[in-house]
C-alpha cells in the first residue's frame, strides 16, 4: 500500500516537534551574566552553568588573574600579586594554558590546541553555589537564596602532568557543586619556566611552587566575595598536583592563616 505524501510530510513534523522537546533543557541558566566586585581588585563578570545532576545553579568565574603575567624581566623571578583593573573583567570563558611541550597529535584532546599556550597564564577559576555579592541578573528560582551571605568551605585543586603539563580546564565544576562548596582551580608556571633552578638571583627556582602559594594568598584575601570561608580551605590535586601539597605542608613560606 502507497502511503499519501501528506500523510508523512505530517509524520515528518511530529518527529522534528518531538526532538526539538526532548532536546530543550528549561534548567539551562547560561543566559545570566552575574558581576561580582572584588574589593581592591575590581568588578568581574561570569557565567551561569548548572551541576550534572540536581541542575542546581553554579555561579562560574574563570580566568581571574592573580598575579602579574611573568614577562620580560619578571620571567624566572617570583609572582607578583595582581594589580586591579578599571573595566569589568570578562571571567566567562578559559584563558590560555601555560607553555608546555607535548605531542598534539596525541593529546590535543585533552590539552588543546598548543595555539592557546602563551606565558601569559597565571590565572584561576572560582565555582560558587551561591552568589551573595552578584550584581547582575541573579535566575530567579535562587533569589531567595542568594539573600543569605552563608559561607561554604573551599576546595583549593591543584592539577597534575608532571609539572610539565596540564591547566585549570583539568577540573570542572559540575560534580563536585552538587554540594555546598567552593571551588577554585589554579594556573601554575610549568617546566622550566616554573621549576628550573640555577641557584643564583636571575633564576632561584621553584617559580611554580611560589605561584600556588600566591594564588592560595589570592583566595585567603577574597573568596569571601564568592561565598568562600578562608577559614576552611581544603588544598587537593592530582598526580603533580597531589605532591604539590606536600609543598603547603612543609614550607616556612605557607603561614597557617591561609587555611
Amino acid at each position: 500500500m502507497t502511503v499519501p505524501h501528506y500523510e508523512l510530510y505530517l509524520s515528518l513534523c511530529l518527529v522534528v516537534l518531538v526532538g526539538t522537546g526532548l532536546c530543550t533543557n528549561d534548567n539551562d541558566t547560561t543566559e545570566f551574566f552575574p558581576e561580582v566586585n572584588i574589593a581592591k581588585l575590581g568588578k568581574v563578570r561570569g557565567r551561569v552553568l548548572t551541576s550534572h545532576w540536581s541542575q542546581r545553579p553554579i555561579y562560574s568565574f574563570q580566568g581571574i588573574p592573580y598575579a602579574v603575567q611573568p614577562l620580560g624581566n619578571l620571567r624566572f623571578k617570583a609572582p607578583r600579586a595582581a594589580q586591579p583593573w578599571s573595566k569589568t573583567l570578562d571571567a566567562t570563558a578559559f584563558k590560555r594554558r601555560c607553555p608546555q611541550v607535548y605531542d598534539e597529535d596525541s593529546t590535543t584532546e585533552v590539552l588543546g590546541s598548543s595555539s592557546n599556550i602563551l606565558e601569559d597564564c597565571l590565572y584561576l577559576n572560582v565555582y560558587t553555589p551561591m552568589c551573595y555579592y552578584c550584581t547582575l541578573q541573579i535566575p530567579k528560582q535562587n533569589k531567595s537564596q542568594a539573600a543569605t551571605q552563608q559561607k561554604f568551605p573551599v576546595i583549593f585543586y591543584i592539577h597534575g602532568g608532571s609539572f610539565r603539563v596540564g591547566s585549570a580546564h583539568n577540573m570542572t565544576p559540575n560534580y563536585l557543586l552538587e554540594n555546598n562548596v567552593v571551588l577554585v582551580t589554579i594556573q601554575y608556571r610549568l617546566g622550566c619556566l616554573g621549576f628550573l633552578s640555577l641557584e643564583t638571583d636571575e633564576i632561584p627556582g621553584n617559580m611554580g611552587f611560589l605561584d600556588m602559594l600566591l594564588a592560595l594568598e589570592w583566595v585567603h584575601d577574597h573568596i569571601r566575595y564568592f561565598n568562600g570561608d578562608k577559614g576552611s580551605v581544603t588544598i587537593v590535586g592530582q598526580s603533580a598536583g597531589g605532591a604539590a601539597v606536600t609543598f603547603f605542608l612543609t614550607s616556612p613560606l605557607v603561614r597557617d592563616v591561609c587555611f
